[in-house]
């Protein structure tokens, strides 16, 4: 069973991963990921720096999924893995330049957009650092939590 990397990620507004997503996408043309070879295949430079675009974004995302706040961009790994496994399934999608969706006109995003919580290894119920054994739910986001806080090998 998977996750919801939105919950995951507490972010509460859908616009916000939408452009999340497109930052992704942009990323992967500027760090020339190849769609014609799997996440596992990729050129781990072209991952760290389409990473780094992403985590450093202050005007769309605001440096919210910054590496200290997701160790080692799992979650930019995540959404990139997602992309790549996408593109690849569509005939003729060389790009991946398709919308994810979402509205043309930009939001003024404020801070109760997310739940920053503590955001660290100090926190039982951070994606990061698996299961709470408190909790038998998994990690904060009740059902089995199967998949949650794995992350991706760089």
């Amino acid at each position: 069973m998977g996750y919801n990397l939105q919950q995951v990620c507490r972010v509460r507004r859908r616009s916000f991963m939408n452009k999340f997503h497109r930052q992704v996408r942009d990323a992967c043309r500027k760090a020339h990921i190849s769609f014609k070879r799997t996440y596992r295949d990729q050129d781990p430079d072209a991952v760290q720096r389409a990473c780094r675009y992403v985590a450093e974004d202050q005007v769309q995302l605001r440096g919210y999924f910054s590496k200290e706040r997701f160790p080692g961009y799992w979650s930019i790994k995540d959404a990139l893995r997602a992309h790549i496994k996408q593109t690849r399934k569509q005939p003729g999608r060389k790009d991946g330049s398709g919308d994810v969706g979402g509205s043309e006109h930009e939001e003024e995003l404020e801070e109760e957009d997310f739940d920053f919580g503590s955001g660290s290894e100090d926190d039982p119920n951070w994606p990061g650092t698996g299961f709470n054994d408190d909790d038998e739910d998994g990690p904060g986001l009740g059902g089995d939590g199967a998949g949650v806080g794995t992350g991706l090998a760089a």
